[in-house]
């Protein structure tokens, strides 16, 4: 039976993550603007190619001129025949765009993952850890993708399997980072090393959602409008909520590296 402590498991994640606040921060800016900058030049690449077919369909453009309202009216049903008329070539456009989008994405986790080890081994955080061998992006791709299938499918037959499921194979990300592994063998480790403790990690995670339900009235503004609350005071209570939610969600990650450190030690450990 594996010792898996959920108290220090949460003692852990809130220690380190204060004393690792800046760099953790840092790693999660960086990942964020990646993001965000790599999302805006698809899409905006998309939306250029969509513009410059526009001078085609709406002829007021070309004139340079303040179009009336049926010359707008028809220069939109122009637009939607013509996205009907080409609906397979935008439809693969914008496929392309969103699959760039998700492979960054899956990249940028690797880096996290890795980045996540390398502090917890070392005590001390590296922004180049945060880039690693793209060949790992494959197999955390396609696996990232049967992750989602598989706890999906387990949800729709019953809740409890997709359950399950996710939490079995939940840390597939580390084991491909920290053991160069392979799709199935990524997912065999990662039964492998959750066995025994499944209802612990459930507990530990509903004890996640559970704080960030808490904390979901602090930003509401809705919610604090209904209070009374004067706009100072939401203004407050919203920073306030931000900030927590953030450093919950530093705190998360480091919680789930001592996971996967703390078990894969125990399921591998030399016999003495």
């Amino acid at each position: 039976m594996k010792v898996f402590s959920i108290k220090q498991a949460l003692l852990y994640g809130f220690k380190s993550s204060f004393r690792h606040l800046f760099f953790l921060v840092g790693m999660t800016a960086i990942v964020a603007v990646t993001t965000f900058l790599v999302a805006s030049v698809v899409f905006g690449t998309i939306s250029l190619v969509l513009i410059s077919r526009l001078p085609e369909v709406c002829e007021f453009i070309q004139r340079g001129i303040v179009p009336s309202n049926q010359e707008i009216s028809s220069c939109f049903t122009a637009l939607l025949n013509l996205f009907s008329d080409h609906w397979f070539l935008y439809s693969m456009i914008f496929a392309l765009g969103l699959l760039i989008i998700y492979l960054v994405l899956c990249y940028l986790s690797l880096g996290w993952f890795n980045a996540l080890l390398h502090l917890y081994d070392h005590k001390k955080g590296s922004f180049r850890a945060l880039v690693v061998h793209p060949r790992l992006l494959f197999p955390f791709t396609i696996a990232s993708i049967l992750y989602g299938i598989i706890v999906l499918l387990g949800s729709v037959a019953l809740i409890v399997p997709g359950i399950i499921f996710a939490l079995m194979f939940m840390m597939f990300g580390y084991v491909i980072v920290d053991k160069k592994a392979g799709i199935i063998e990524s997912f065999r480790t990662s039964a492998h090393i959750t066995r025994g403790v499944k209802w612990r990690l459930f507990w530990l995670l509903f004890i996640i959602m559970s704080t960030s339900l808490l904390l979901e009235p602090l930003d509401n503004v809705m919610l604090l409008r209904l209070w009374g609350l004067s706009s100072a005071l939401i203004y407050s209570f919203s920073i306030i909520g931000a900030l927590l939610r953030a450093y919950l969600f530093i705190t998360v990650l480091m919680i789930s590296v001592y996971t996967y450190r703390t078990l894969n030690a125990q399921t591998y450990a030399p016999v003495k």
